[in-house]
């Protein structure tokens, strides 16, 4: 389905929607790999697996936002599905919603986005980009210290792509995006992360020009690790609503 299968991993179902899920920084696909037998019966799952993380660690992220934004929009675009979903955490959602805008620009699609993330209007040297104590970091986003972190070779290649992934948020999200996009966005924030705060997150609904809500989490940062079986159940009632209203903006 996909050219590059090496950036999108399609886990295909019966149904013809398509959600497409956009990682947080330091990690790849695994995170959501147990979306694509929780939601089977909803839609076909792709998982974005960028450079520099897991099975691509050994190829750098060297791509700007621009070139991959634009390079999962045309792939995407090439796609038939039905209606396009596309999730993103953290530093996913900047991706996911910059691969929004070349869908709209490139393509004149108009995909439903879900983001979970502080708006990109919030400075960066604000939000602990590049943490140096990572207990420290971990309690400012609301997590206990992750037990497999305790291992000091998957602490080092957790540093290593969270350095790496830091550094490319500096440089490549350093000026929000302009205007706004007629797309609609769904926001979901976690009640317990000190980084996307309700108030951070809720400034997504200056950088769309359709429908906006902004939908509350239990948990901290990583909430939909620990706690995803509310963020799988509002993700589902999205793709059914849309499913069954021919006359919304789920038609893109």
């Amino acid at each position: 389905m996909f050219r590059d299968t090496r950036l999108l991993r399609l886990h295909a179902s019966p149904q013809p929607d398509l959600l497409v899920c956009f990682p947080h920084a330091g990690t790849g696909a695994s995170a959501f790999r147990p979306w694509t037998a929780k939601l089977k019966l909803s839609a076909s799952v792709a998982l974005v697996q960028l450079p520099g993380r897991e099975d691509r660690m050994h190829e750098a992220f060297s791509q700007t936002l621009a070139e991959v934004s634009v390079q999962i929009a045309d792939e995407l675009a090439a796609v038939r599905a039905g209606t396009l979903f596309l999730f993103g955490h953290s530093m996913g959602a900047s991706i996911a919603w910059a691969v929004a805008a070349q869908l709209w620009r490139r393509h004149g699609l108009r995909p439903i986005v879900i983001l979970s993330a502080q708006s990109p209007d919030v400075p960066l040297r604000d939000l602990g980009r590049r943490p140096g104590d990572l207990r420290e970091w971990f309690a400012l986003l609301g997590e206990d210290f992750p037990k497999a972190l305790e291992n000091p070779e998957l602490l080092e290649i957790f540093q290593r792509t969270l350095s790496a992934d830091c550094a490319w948020m500096e440089r490549e999200l350093a000026e929000p995006p302009a205007g706004r996009l007629p797309i609609d966005l769904h926001c979901v924030y976690a009640t317990q992360d000190g980084l996307a705060t309700r108030e951070a997150v809720a400034r997504w609904r200056d950088h769309t020009s359709a429908s906006f809500s902004i939908t509350p989490m239990r948990g901290g940062h990583m909430y939909f690790l620990k706690e995803s079986e509310e963020l799988l159940a509002f993700v589902h009632h999205l793709i059914e609503v849309c499913k069954h209203d021919a006359d919304s903006t789920c038609i893109g």
